[in-house]
């Protein structure tokens, strides 16, 4: 028997039954050696009938017909809504019938003891076949036998978006150990309405895939009604482990009859519960055993850097990537970008297109808006946090296309010295950090003074970061890397090692400090983690500390490092690549240690193509994490999302490795 999938949002379903008694030849292969019969049953309307879903039997549908105390196999020689069954049974009053049959079914004083399968075969567009257990009883009427066939169960309906590739089964189970299939018992009230008890049997009920991929459809799960005491989870399963799972803690009991639609989001990582007729939808983020949960269970800043430490010390790092999320397009942000990785725990984003003065205004809200819903999405769906950086533009900077037609599409990197756009950055305005610190009066540009711009730039941010907030109003903890890459060159707050610009180590000491400041006075319950960050043009301790802040104004201690990878510079023997990259790593994890600090690599990138793309993450990546005397907490790479299969496929591979922590797996294998 199976479904034809039409549901109307009612809350029960019928199916009648009319039992022919007469003389005939023996078909189905009877198992009571009785009188020969047919007995004809098709799904009927009446008023009392709601119709949720019709029922078409299938050839080789089987029930049993209990005589008296003894269970007769009755056989379907046809498909459609009305089929004729052929078995042996002694002619009685009235008879019990089961659906599916079940040769070790017995009956005691209307009793039916049987089973409902714990796996149940995927079946698209219906339920397995023999899983819808139901229960009639017959009464003569002018000759012929005829009942209404009830169903017993309760249906789960998985609604599949996307092809899950790797998914083994799906499974249902009760968190507070109630029975959903197995051994059961089966009577009829005295409105003939089945009532189903469990008689032992097991807390699950499983969808088996047959190939280990479930397509893109609808199933059916039969499970028993129950009360849940503690909710029902739904896990889906590769091979060999747990992909993801959903806790529904608030659905608390499961009636008869009723249907249960759970749509899985494209991605697997989200899903939406709703009973069918009558609206009630939960939504619930995945929670898989990829990495345990605890690594994401923080909600301050001492939590997150405490599991930042805590993973140092197990030998294991975070894994971020900025461009997740495409918050420049309002239609991408209910969704995560890389569908095929998941949900990461911490996530890179920029606060640049946002604020500030170069962009347009109009772009520049619906930026802002954007950015915060992500931040709470990602918050609220999976306790992810961001990790952002800031690319503040110069105040001296005015978008232009001579500006962007140099490749200089971001103000900050406005900066006198810089090829191709010297003519367009007069030497006077070359001491930017200065101008600030002092508030130097510039109304020539129309900007006033340059400390007060400056004020203004931060209090924007500050009020933004304010928003970020729960449901309940509690600050989302977020890390802020300020003024990074501080001896590169590009941008207008970097010390001047390749003259572009003029800021002393002292200047952009002030700076830095000062803004931290003023963050802490314009937003003083937020949950700010203030990353340092260098790029990777440092040689010992020393060199790295030359422009540090201060243990007070620093939590995470990083770098930028596009070498990792690049053997160019060392006669292209990578082994003599590795042993300067390393360096820096350790000399990191040193500081941070001495400081009781946490250390991270906030950017790179897998710059490699085909084969080589592949290898970028176990050649390159993991001898730098597995190092000795290296324990970096967090590793961020740029835009791996938008690059080639090769980098993707290198991608996946390494955020499932055992000592990466990523967050919620997509259901790959």
């Amino acid at each position: 028997m199976k479904t034809i999938n039409i549901f109307l949002k009612k809350l029960t379903v019928t199916f009648s039954l009319v039992l022919a008694v007469m003389s005939c030849s023996k078909e189905g292969g009877a198992i009571c050696q009785k009188d020969e019969m047919a007995m004809e049953m098709s799904t009927v309307t009446t008023k009392s009938q709601l119709s949720d879903k019709l029922v078409l039997w299938q050839t080789g549908d089987a029930i049993s017909v209990f005589d008296g105390n003894e269970n007769c196999r009755f056989v379907s020689t046809e498909d459609g809504l009305t089929a004729t069954f052929y078995g042996e049974a002694s002619t009685r009053d009235y008879y019990y019938t089961l659906y599916p049959y079940n040769s070790a079914a017995t009956i005691s004083n209307g009793v039916i003891s049987t089973e409902l399968p714990a796996e149940q075969p995927a079946t698209s567009g219906s339920f397995a076949a023999g899983a819808n257990l139901s229960m009639a009883k017959t009464v003569l009427y002018k000759g012929n036998h005829s009942g209404f066939f009830r169903n017993a169960g309760c249906y789960l309906k998985l609604i599949v978006t996307s092809p899950g590739a790797g998914v083994y089964n799906i499974t249902a189970s009760a968190i507070g150990g109630e029975k959903l299939s197995g051994p059961v018992n089966v009577q009829l009230d005295s409105k003939e309405i089945p009532v189903v008890s469990a008689n032992g049997g097991n807390s699950y009920v499983k969808m088996i895939s047959s190939n280990g991929s479930v397509g893109v459809g609808e199933y059916y799960l039969v499970l028993l009604p129950t009360q849940l005491s503690k909710g029902l989870k739904i896990t889906v399963n590769g091979n060999s482990r747990e992909l993801c799972s959903f806790n529904i803690s608030s659905l608390k009991k499961v009636d008869r009859n009723f249907v249960y639609a759970f749509t899985f989001s494209e991605d697997w990582l989200t899903g939406s519960l709703e009973i069918e007729g009558l609206g009630d939808v939960i939504t619930v983020p995945a929670s898989g055993p990829e990495v345990e949960t605890s690594w994401n269970n923080w909600t301050t800043k001492a939590d997150v850097l405490n599991k930042l430490k805590s993973a140092r010390t197990a030998g294991k790092t975070y894994f971020s990537m900025f461009k997740f999320f495409n918050y420049e397009s309002s239609e991408n942000i209910t969704g995560y970008k890389t569908t095929n990785y998941g949900l990461p725990y911490i996530y890179g984003i920029d606060f640049y297109t946002a604020f500030g003065t170069y962009f347009p205004q109009a772009s520049r809200l619906e930026d802002r808006d954007n950015i915060k819903a992500v931040v709470q999405k990602a918050w609220r769906s999976n306790h992810s946090i961001p990790s952002f950086s800031w690319h503040l533009e110069s105040p001296y900077a005015v978008y232009s296309d001579f500006y962007e037609q140099q490749g200089q599409k971001m103000g900050c990197r406005y900066v006198y010295g810089r090829a191709g756009i010297a003519e367009n950055f007069p030497a006077k305005y070359r001491y930017q950090v200065r101008d600030i610190l002092s508030n130097r009066q510039v109304d020539t540009l129309g900007i006033g003074r340059l400390g007060d711009w400056f004020d203004t730039r931060v209090r924007e941010v500050a009020s933004f970061i304010n928003e970020l907030v729960d449901e309940e109003g509690h600050p989302i903890p977020i890390i802020f890397r300020l003024w990074h890459e501080v001896e590169s060159g590009w941008a207008w707050w970097q010390v001047n090692s390749y003259n572009y610009t003029n800021c002393s180590k002292d200047e952009y000491i002030a700076l830095y400090q000062l803004t931290v400041g003023k963050f802490r006075t314009y937003c003083p319950n937020a949950q700010i983690m203030f990353a340092f960050c260098t790029d990777r043009h440092f040689d010992s301790k020393s060199e790295y500390l030359t422009c540090y802040p201060g243990d007070d104004y620093v939590d995470i201690l990083g770098y930028d490092d596009y070498e990792i990878g690049d053997a160019s510079d060392y006669y292209n023997i990578r082994q003599l690549a590795l042993i300067e990259q390393k360096k820096r790593a350790k000399y990191v994890t040193a500081i941070a240690n001495e400081k009781g600090k946490v250390a991270a690599i906030f950017e790179t990138n897998n710059v490699y193509s085909g084969d080589e793309a592949l290898n970028f993450y176990n050649d390159w990546v993991q001898e730098i994490l597995k190092g000795s005397d290296i324990g970096l907490s967090l590793f961020q790479v740029w835009s791996e999302s938008e690059n080639t299969t090769e980098k993707k496929t290198a991608m996946k591979e390494f955020i499932r490795q055992d000592n990466i922590i990523f967050g919620r797996l997509a259901p790959q294998e």
